[in-house]
């Protein structure tokens, strides 16, 4: 779980949306489009890793 700190701390991430993703791919199994998942992983994720580092170490330290 995030801390409600660290949520302020990087108030530009659209945490609600990441929540809704989430419970999307736990609860729905059949109706995940794969590719637009992978299609995400693939484009997204890189082009953020620095801010995804950022909050990864910011949360260690929570």
């Amino acid at each position: 779980m995030l801390s409600d700190g660290l949520k302020t701390n990087f108030s530009e991430v659209k945490w609600l949306t990441l929540k809704a993703v989430r419970n999307i791919l736990v609860h729905e199994y059949f109706g995940i489009n794969y590719a637009v998942i992978l299609a995400y992983i693939q484009q997204d994720i890189p082009s953020r890793k620095q801010k995804i580092e950022i909050i990864r170490t910011s949360h260690r330290d929570d």
